[in-house]
């Protein structure tokens, strides 16, 4: 209880409707969308006609507050209990985050309970409101629309244009919120709101027990070449009034669902102790917010990313990678909807590479690659995925050529380790069987390429990426063989990468950043998948130098990325943490992130790129998806163990 998290997840639904507390007070801050855009909520109570705010601070005009005596917050659910000397309020805001239920998960809905409780032995009249204000809307000037149901009331602007525009740091100005409570109206003073009203009594013997449902209903969720997509919770419900009267109906038996999967993910991390217990807490469910969940006009299921704050990208390979180890853990079989888009898009004659693409547009317009796009006027940006290949569309050095195809071969694999699905395997065989030949030629990485750290710039033989090559070729040879082809030349290739990764790349004892810079050195994050694959493509040594090394020059909020810059990436350090099979090093690196947790000065949804240093938060990344990274011991650990035998 009580640990200092950089911001605190209240309801979270996806990238338009993720709302946070930017303070560990409930009632110290104006709640906020990740981004930092306004979303007010409000809560206050009347404890016998006197008035207490308990959440939120706005222009409401509630001057008395009650104290916060404590905080906690887990995976799926945020507590705060409040108090005033007569009684307590014990608040929490959860979400059905339950990834391998695709209904669940996509539900586009936040619950909030209150406990109010006696602690003067007296008797209290209690009327308990919580509010949502119209800046959910948008917080530009629109003409909205209010109306109250009686047991729910809803909110939106009256020009909708679902999906009219892209971005990263912005907020959507189309959708309906609604709140479904016992009695729920429409306030109006100096802004509108939604108001779910609560009355009862409470007695030193007898608590009051109540909840509220918060829904978002975005009319369409993504636009994928071309056709608009409903989310997924839309195949079972007709409407987001039925969501909300069986999430009123079903609070009970969803909320045990809930603490079911967070007992689970809990009991996994235990074993690192009370630190990486809180940094997992801290960003599950931004990982899953960050999120949306469709269905192609086909029936592949598609879960597209936004890459909050880098630069808005939906289905970034490089960022669904480094966030897989938590869907490896607790919903392997959802691996191929990260994939689908990326597949369908590489077979298009726009993308005439022999590698994998980068991403499929800007959230939540999935239309086709912008990253290192050539000449493609904006207004053309909805059409990419039509252009001819005749056409020039994209700059071939600005592209991530090893480092995404890379990621593919990898996450097919060990998708089919975990699920058994070698029909998808066999599905996408040539296109990975073209990727993985683009890696024996290239993947030594002596060319100037990018990878996923491209804020770090280009590298002539970069290290890292010439690893990954390796691994991916060794996953590629085993692919081979579960279709029933010859994979030699794939294992032959990976070993020789590999044997000359360290022959050539070693430098008093430990790997450096590039082949042809003395004296650098960075993380080699990226070996961890051959630990957990068992390839043994780099000897047990390799890795205990590494550690060394790491430990050797660590800083005193964890291990530098790499030699050229103070700047670390937390999913990154986990990665490396893996490579030690007793734990310890886990431990050790996740009392350095719960330092930079306690000091950083960045109420931010945390960020996974920050000064190791100092501890600032750099280039403004936050409530990034690749923080499911973090779930990589766990993974490690766990790996062989949930493999389909």
């Amino acid at each position: 209880m009580n640990r200092r998290i950089p911001a605190y997840p209240l309801i979270t639904i996806d990238p338009f409707c993720s709302i946070w507390s930017r303070d560990e007070i409930l009632n110290k801050e104006d709640t906020m969308l990740w981004n930092g855009i306004p979303k007010s909520l409000l809560g206050f109570i009347k404890i016998d006609g006197e008035v207490k705010r308990f959440l939120g601070l706005d222009s409401y005009a509630i001057e008395t507050y009650m104290w916060q005596s404590w905080n906690d917050t887990k995976p799926l659910v945020s507590t705060f209990c409040l108090e005033n000397g007569t009684v307590k309020v014990i608040v929490k805001f959860w979400s059905p985050f339950i990834p391998d239920d695709i209904h669940m998960l996509s539900l586009p809905v936040g619950f909030i309970d209150y406990e109010i409780c006696s602690t003067d032995g007296k008797d209290h009249n209690i009327e308990l409101h919580f509010m949502v204000n119209e800046n959910f809307c948008s917080n530009k000037a629109e003409e909205r629309i209010f109306e109250s149901k009686g047991s729910y009331a809803f909110m939106y602007n009256k020009n909708q244009k679902p999906l009219s525009y892209s971005g990263d740091g912005v907020e959507a100005d189309w959708g309906k919120y609604y709140l479904f409570g016992d009695k729920v109206d429409v306030k109006s003073d100096s802004y509108f709101r939604l108001d779910s009203i609560h009355e009862g009594v409470v007695t030193p013997k007898k608590s009051l027990k109540l909840f509220d449902v918060f829904a978002y209903d975005d009319i369409y969720s993504i636009e994928y070449m071309g056709k608009k997509l409903k989310s997924v919770w839309t195949e079972k419900f007709n409407n987001i009034v039925k969501v909300g009267e069986y999430c009123r109906k079903n609070h009970n038996a969803i909320y045990n669902k809930v603490i079911k999967l967070e007992n689970k993910i809990l009991d996994d991390a235990k074993c690192f102790g009370e630190d990486y217990e809180t940094l997992i807490s801290a960003v599950y469910r931004h990982v899953m917010a960050g999120h949306k969940l469709v269905r192609d006009k086909k029936g592949n299921l598609l879960y597209f990313s936004k890459e909050c704050f880098s630069n808005g990208c939906i289905n970034t390979v490089d960022v669904t990678f480094p966030s897989t180890p938590l869907y490896f853990m607790y919903a392997p079989k959802l691996i191929p909807a990260f994939m689908n888009g990326i597949f369908e898009f590489a077979s298009m004659p726009v993308w005439k590479y022999d590698f994998a693409p980068h991403d499929l547009g800007i959230y939540p317009l999935a239309d086709g690659q912008v990253y290192g796009s050539y000449c493609i006027p904006k207004e053309e940006h909805k059409t990419i995925y039509k252009r001819s290949t005749k056409i020039k569309s994209y700059l071939d050095d600005d592209q991530m050529p090893v480092e995404n195809s890379g990621n593919m071969i990898i996450m097919t694999y060990a998708y089919y380790l975990l699920t058994g699905d070698l029909d998808y395997v066999k599905k996408h065989f040539d296109t990975e069987k073209k990727w993985a030949d683009y890696l024996v030629k290239f993947g030594d990485s002596k060319e100037l390429q990018l990878s996923t750290d491209d804020f770090a710039g280009r590298f002539k033989g970069n290290i890292n990426l010439a690893i990954k090559a390796s691994v991916a070729l060794f996953a590629f040879g085993k692919i081979c063989e579960l279709v029933k082809e010859d994979g030699t030349a794939y294992f032959s290739e990976a070993k020789a990468k590999a044997k000359m990764i360290v022959k050539d790349g070693t430098e008093d004892g430990h790997l450096k950043l590039a082949f042809d810079s003395d004296g650098t050195w960075s993380l080699k994050y990226n070996m961890v998948w051959d630990k957990i694959f068992g390839f043994g493509l780099f000897p047990k040594k390799v890795y205990k130098n590494e550690i060394d090394f790491y430990l050797k020059n660590e800083t005193p909020y964890g291990f530098r990325l790499n030699s050229l810059r103070n700047f670390t990436k937390s999913d990154w350090e986990m990665w490396v943490a893996a490579f030690d099979e007793k734990g310890d090093l886990t431990k050790h690196l996740s009392a350095s992130l719960m330092r930079f947790c306690e000091h950083t000065r960045y109420r931010v949804p945390f960020t996974d790129f920050y000064d190791a240093v100092t501890g600032e938060w750099t280039m403004m990344m936050a409530h990034r998806t690749v923080q499911g990274g973090l779930w990589m011991p766990v993974l490690a650990k766990n790996f062989s163990s949930k493999r389909i035998k």
